[in-house]
């Protein structure tokens, strides 16, 4: 944590300079007595160590002041504590498992911003920061909390920060976090990787472990059959091996496409009938085990439809999906 808190003591001296008007505005540390208590929330999970190291030297930042918006960071604001907490409790009441993370820690932002990944075991970094909004996945933004630092630290060491226009983003903005923050972003600055918020399919293991998401074994080829055989044979039981293209539907149960040479079908997708309902990714292959569908389900789904598009007649649902 030495590269962090050498960015922030350097950073701080700068706006105290530069800046002086602004100094206050950095809001000195909390006690590790007082990280505790607020961490409790967050238990069984714990706050990373560069997040501990932060929040013993500064406890966030008022981008108001009497009515003034200053920001400190690029593209996000630096929550107290408290106020990421807050934050983290509103997200996860708001969407549980099914749009957010109970690892997912909003520490830099509200509606949208950075977060970091809150950890199993005491004393172990964050990671990678990416960054999240409320109608988009996750994507790729700071190698570290400590590039996120570096990098706001040359953003205000070269003019760029404080924006002069909150609603502006220099370009140079991009340049900068590319070049302190090369596995996360591309050489123009853009994210190298999005992250679904809904399918685990790309999830590290720590996130899939946090949720018991456990891999399944994909069908022995013997047992694996074509659609058409499939649809010749349904009572069989066995499954198919087939690519699966998103349709469309519901938050928790949409229906997807499975083609293979041999023909295709549409299949229902549910939450709660699907085992491994989560690995979902739409153009990949999968084993499929396949069963009658419910037509309550059916129905179900053509309701929360109705007005946006005509459910398409459905006789099957995935009742367990294996990526391959």
């Amino acid at each position: 944590m030495a590269d962090l808190r050498e960015t922030l003591d350097e950073l701080d001296g700068l706006i105290r300079d530069r800046h002086p008007e602004l100094a206050g505005r950095l809001r000195p540390g909390r006690s590790d007595e007082d990280i505790a208590v607020l961490a409790e929330d967050l238990r069984p999970y714990h706050l990373p160590a560069d997040l501990m190291t932060l929040y013993r030297l500064h406890d966030g930042w008022d981008s108001y002041s009497d009515g003034d918006y200053c920001g400190l960071l690029p593209d996000a604001a630096f929550n107290s504590l408290a106020e990421a907490v807050a934050q983290y409790r509103g997200w996860w009441d708001a969407l549980g498992a099914d749009g957010w993370h109970p690892l997912w820690f909003p520490a830099f932002g509200d509606q949208s911003g950075e977060l970091v990944a809150l950890q199993l075991e005491p004393d172990r970094p964050a990671g990678q920061v990416l960054s999240f909004h409320t109608e988009t996945d996750l994507a790729t933004s700071y190698d570290s909390v400590a590039a996120l630092f570096a990098t706001t630290l040359e953003c205000w060491q070269n003019g760029i920060l404080p924006l002069a226009d909150p609603a502006s983003y220099p370009p140079e903005i991009l340049t900068i976090a590319a070049r302190h923050n090369p596995r996360s972003r591309t050489p123009d600055g853009l994210p190298r990787l999005e992250l679904s918020r809904t399918s685990a399919r790309d999830w590290p293991d720590e996130w899939r472990e946090a949720l018991g998401l456990v891999p399944l074994e994909p069908a022995a080829d013997e047992l694996v059959v074509t659609i058409a055989e499939f649809l010749r044979d349904r009572p069989s039981g066995r499954p198919i091996r087939a690519e699966l293209s998103g349709w469309g539907g519901a938050f928790d149960a949409f229906v997807a496409t499975a083609s293979d040479a041999t023909g295709s079908l549409d299949v229902l997708l549910t939450r709660d009938e699907t085992e491994n309902f989560r690995e979902f990714a739409g153009g990949l292959r999968f084993d499929v085990w396949l069963a009658a569908v419910d037509p309550a389900a059916v129905a179900n789904l053509a309701t929360a439809m109705r007005g946006l598009a005509e459910l398409p007649a459905v006789a099957f649902v995935a009742v367990r999906i294996v990526p391959l």
